[in-house]
């Protein structure tokens, strides 16, 4: 009993240190970030969809029949009691009811393959640093290429009672500068906010 006692304590104590929050002060050591270009070219592709959701550029290759849903279908009755009624005469009697039985039944429709032309992510170009200069990579486009979505991170270098890292936005991060001092609530090892 006293070892499951002790085990609990330990358990308890661990949890509160690894969950409480708590606010430190940390310094700037450094920045990192990164950009991409998501690279897209027009190509052929081969898809699957039902019949009226086909694009209507798109060239069919074939078609089947196919489960497209189900529907419930009343196939019985059963009666089932659902409980009893006085005949006034000083006896019960049963009291039951119709209730339908169901079963799925399938609904076909047509499911056809198809060809057609989209735009599909071939490459992706990327850039990072170690600096507070971020630029985008140059996307090195080849002929029928164009650019897509483009994403970016900044996180923050922290030296506090331990080292951190901390994701912010653009705007934020460019604000810092190393050396600067901050106060970071931190839970868990993690540094949810800085002020």
């Amino acid at each position: 009993m006293s070892l499951l006692l002790l085990g609990l304590l330990i358990l308890g104590a661990a949890l509160y240190f690894t969950f409480r929050k708590e606010v430190e002060s940390v310094a700037v050591a450094g920045f990192e970030w990164r950009r991409s270009i998501e690279i897209e070219a027009l190509l052929t592709v081969r898809d699957e969809a039902w019949e009226e959701d086909v694009p209507p550029e798109a060239r069919k290759l074939s078609d089947r029949r196919e489960v497209h849903h189900t529907e419930p279908e009343q196939v019985a009755t059963e009666r089932i009691r659902v409980g009893t009624r006085d005949t006034g005469n000083g006896t019960l009697e049963d009291v039951y009811s119709d209730r339908p039985v169901y079963r799925d039944r399938p609904v076909y429709g047509t499911k056809s393959t198809y060809e057609v032309e989209r735009w599909v992510v071939v490459r992706t170009a990327r850039a990072d640093g170690l600096d507070q200069s971020p630029r985008w990579p140059e996307p090195g486009l080849a002929a029928g290429e164009r650019e897509g979505r483009r994403s970016e991170g900044y996180t923050v270098l922290l030296e506090g009672r331990r080292k951190y890292r901390k994701e912010l936005t653009e705007s934020r991060w460019s604000s810092l500068h190393v050396g600067q001092r901050l106060m970071a609530t931190v839970r868990g090892g993690t540094v949810e906010s800085l002020e």
